[in-house]
């Protein structure tokens, strides 16, 4: 049988060989003197008596994945989340999309929230739109832009029939 030392603090004596487990003692026996002058001082204390289902077991880290997909995919990307139970449990991370984008100047529409394509259904009309003309699909400024426009062209007409009517009444 091989015999060895785990070090901690303050706990004395040698260690079999088998599944180590660790576990802190307080100290049954004074250290004898080659331990306190040795620059190892300390190590870990497994009595005859001590079995494997004494010692205390280490918290369970393994993690069971949600759904049927089990690899780490970009679209199924999954994080570690402990219960106030204390149980860990896989929580699967939803990309986020990058949202309506205006039809125009292609910035992302204020107000409307960034969802998959599929999720939308299930929202309520009001989270969908902005509620003014082109509310979905076009920002508020470049429907600015357009109404300028048109009653800027509708006025641009509206001179040349004028100029016209002039012009033929001379």
């Amino acid at each position: 049988m091989i015999r060895r030392f785990i070090l901690f603090p303050f706990i004395y004596a040698p260690l079999w060989s088998f599944s180590l487990h660790l576990f802190l003692r307080p100290l049954p026996v004074p250290l004898p003197s080659s331990f306190l002058n040795s620059p190892l001082k300390y190590c870990i204390l497994f009595t005859p008596n001590t079995t494997l289902n004494s010692l205390p077991k280490m918290p369970d880290s393994r993690v069971t994945r949600v759904g049927r997909q089990p690899y780490n995919t970009k679209s199924k990307k999954a994080t570690p989340i402990r219960t106030p139970g204390g149980k860990l449990v896989s929580q699967t991370i939803v990309k986020k999309s990058k949202g309506p984008r205006c039809s125009d100047c292609k910035i992302s529409l204020p107000g409307i929230k960034h969802l998959k394509s599929s999720a939308y259904r299930n929202l309520k009309k009001r989270e969908k739109t902005v509620s003014r003309a082109y509310g979905g699909s076009c920002c508020a400024s470049c429907v600015r832009q357009r109404i300028v426009r048109a009653f800027l062209l509708e006025e641009q007409k509206a001179v040349k029939k004028l100029l016209a009517e002039r012009s033929a009444a001379k």
